[in-house]
């Protein structure tokens, strides 16, 4: 059933397409539909890719902001995904819905695949090479982009408030879900990690393992700029891990294999933007932040575009409640 909240093609047309320069035949096909909607744009002998951002809060300028810091980013020749500019030399169109507003971005067609579960060494440690590049780019940029902060209570205590209505269903989850919280909040401001550059600033804010597109010769770019917001770029860095460690699971990557290619990315990135010994040692603990994380924000959106809650079952939520005690006990996270 197609979601209430998602533009049909001919309206995509009218409302998006007609303020660019594209040149006819123009066409236009559904790529994706998830947090972000993909639409696939043929118009010549060029194709395009058209993201509408679910109902936000968030303002014009704020989009617009975010869509600057990507074609900031291509400028200073970091490999990354710029919007096309309108006709009017904004990047960003909102599109009012009944739930609220939408907003549209314009970007070409990026030749590649994303790196998945196939990630090799060598990739990573480029990628971890690209995202140190990055982050420099961005601490000399910071002025140009005002938006929230990724901070604990961000990160922490809204996907409890995202999971609640649920929640009341399985107790004994609830319960070692708000202790682990408690507790993780209190090993990551035992770090004392800076709120300020290099440590904090600027994030890409969903840098996982298929975010990242290689083509045939190995030059890579990093899509998917929706999360963007100020946070801890060790925070930043968790976001592959807790990708690789769902591969053993889904995937069947082994082990050993996720530790190789996850130290090549660190190492990349060091040799960029050396770590602080605190940015590594908090890395499992944002590890199993970010899946917190990640988990909250799937039922808010299923929740909110009327899609269910599949992922919610008993069955989901002792797989959940496993996968953390795992790596809460893997990687001594809550030792003293």
């Amino acid at each position: 059933m197609r979601d209430a909240m998602f533009p049909a093609t001919s309206s995509l047309v009218e409302q998006v397409l007609v303020n660019y320069d594209l040149q006819p035949p123009m066409s236009c096909e559904l790529l994706a539909q998830r947090a972000t909607d993909l639409y696939v744009i043929r118009a010549g002998e060029r194709q395009f890719v058209v993201s509408i951002s679910a109902p936000t809060t968030r303002s014009h300028e704020e989009w617009e902001a975010q869509a600057q810091i990507q074609v900031t980013l291509e400028q200073q020749n970091i490999p990354v995904t710029a919007p096309v500019q309108r006709k009017d030399g904004a990047y960003t169109q909102a599109i009012p819905v009944l739930e609220g507003v939408r907003y549209a971005l314009l970007t070409p067609w990026i030749a590649g695949t994303p790196a998945g579960a196939s990630l090799t060494e060598d990739q990573a440690s480029v990628y971890g090479a690209t995202v140190a590049q990055m982050h420099q780019c961005l601490d000399h940029h910071g002025s140009i982009y005002q938006r929230r902060q990724m901070n604990l209570e961000a990160l922490l205590d809204e996907p409890l408030v995202w999971m609640a209505p649920l929640l009341e269903q399985f107790p004994v989850f609830s319960r070692f879900l708000a202790d682990l919280v408690s507790r993780l909040k209190a090993n990551v401001n035992e770090r004392d990690l800076p709120l300020t550059p290099p440590s904090y600033g600027i994030c890409h804010g969903d840098l996982h393992r298929n975010n990242v597109l290689f083509d045939e010769q190995g030059n890579l770019t990093i899509i998917d700029w929706e999360y963007v917001s100020y946070g801890w770029r060790a925070y930043e860095l968790a976001a592959l891990r807790r990708s690789l460690e769902a591969a053993v699971h889904t995937d069947g990557a082994s082990a050993h294999h996720v530790n190789r290619v996850y130290e090549a990315y660190l190492r990349g990135y060091s040799e960029v933007r050396p770590l602080s010994q605190a940015e590594r040692t908090a890395l499992p603990s944002f590890m199993v932040i970010r899946h917190i994380w990640i988990q909250g924000k799937k039922i808010d959106q299923a929740l909110r575009r009327g899609w269910g809650t599949p992922i919610f079952t008993e069955a989901s939520v002792d797989e959940m409640m496993s996968t953390l005690q795992g790596w809460v006990k893997q990687y001594g996270i809550l030792d003293k």
